[in-house]
């Protein structure tokens, strides 16, 4: 199978870099940019938790793509804010069979599966940390997992086939419920968006009991959005959207404790590596000079488009997100002052849940 990787994102030079290394036929398309003629005359250059790798990569224009081969597959890794404008580039050049993978982070994929079809997608959740240096380097973290799944659940050969191939990048599973695992993915990334309105890592911001207190409720209102929907979020690794559900102050202990412990466990991986991946500036969440690509924004889009399509308000998402665009634009600067603001708009509005 001849692999396409469309998109020049940390994410998309990872996987692109991997594949090639193990011999998979792969290319990397893209719009015109140095980083793209970078890597024509150079390769991708890796570094980080597995150690350093140098690997010849063959690139292609997204505009002067003439066609793509019957057998490829599309590997869509884009940045969410211009994945839909460079797939509608792509699509008419694909063949009937092509298969399309959406990788891209946030809701953002289910929108793309929309437009491509079921019958053409598979979907994918990549979980591992990159960042690109300024001289091109793409350097990375511990890579956790990729998950894959046909949208209409099930198995089938063409998973098996991709799931092959990403396992170089990877451990790659497949599941059959990878509509609530993007749901879960967006919605445990609320908790970090939080962590985008200081200048400290979510472990700092969840030392806090009252911050983890008001995270629960912001993950507890997207939730109640994602059953709206009718997808049922899927518990991975370090979220389990069970506990947010909790009814009774039992529960709400549980729920404390999950919180600040998820993030601790993030923070293990890093202990003792000997890499120098900066603790926050690798996360697209994170609001820095390091990284201008703000995923949150495409998150806080994402989700108030479905809440409009099911008649839901989301009060406390819309006020974050107003906090978190006055901070892009440099009309706030971060501080934590904007907790406490969010967590009186919580008590205001009366949404609670029940906490120690």
């Amino acid at each position: 199978m001849r692999y396409i990787v469309l998109g020049t994102t940390p994410t998309a030079c990872v996987i692109a870099a991997y594949l090639a290394k193990h011999d998979i036929d792969v290319t990397l398309v893209d719009s015109q940019s140095e980083l793209l003629l970078d890597v024509a005359n150079a390769g991708i250059r890796l570094t980080g938790f597995r150690g350093d790798m140098h690997t010849p990569v063959s690139v292609q224009d997204l505009e002067g793509l003439s066609a793509l081969s019957p057998s490829s597959c599309v590997l869509i890794c884009d940045h969410p804010a211009t994945a839909s404008a460079k797939l509608e580039t792509l699509l008419p050049l694909a063949a009937p069979d092509t298969i399309f993978v959406t990788l891209v982070s946030s809701l953002v994929s289910l929108m793309l599966i929309d437009r491509i079809g079921p019958e053409r997608s598979l979907a994918g959740v990549a979980n591992f940390e990159a960042r690109i240096r300024d001289d091109h380097t793409v350097e990375t973290d511990f890579h956790n997992f990729i998950w894959l799944g046909e949208m209409r659940g099930g198995h089938s050969d063409r998973l098996n086939r991709i799931q092959n191939a990403l396992s170089w990048v990877a451990p790659t599973f497949l599941t059959s419920v990878i509509n609530g695992m993007i749901w879960s993915k967006a919605i445990y990334s609320i908790e970090a968006a939080l962590a985008a309105l200081v200048n400290a890592s979510p472990m700092d911001v969840y030392d806090n009991p009252l911050h983890r207190r008001l995270a629960a409720a912001f993950v507890k209102e997207n939730i109640a959005l994602a059953d709206a929907q009718g997808t049922a979020p899927i518990a991975f690794d370090f979220f389990d959207p069970n506990l947010y559900r909790a009814a009774n102050p039992g529960e709400g202990e549980v729920t404390d404790v999950w919180i600040k412990n998820a993030w601790m466990r993030h923070e293990q991986f890093r202990v003792g590596l000997d890499d120098e991946f900066p603790q926050q500036v690798g996360l697209g969440w994170q609001l820095s000079p390091a990284n201008p690509h703000q995923e949150a924004t495409a998150l806080f889009d994402d989700l108030f488009e479905y809440a409009q399509a099911c008649g839901l308000t989301l009060p406390l998402t819309t006020e974050l997100s107003r906090l978190h665009a006055q901070i892009v634009s440099g009309d706030k600067a971060l501080s934590w002052d904007h907790l406490a603001t969010l967590e009186s708009v919580r008590e205001d509005m009366g949404i609670d849940i029940p906490y120690p």
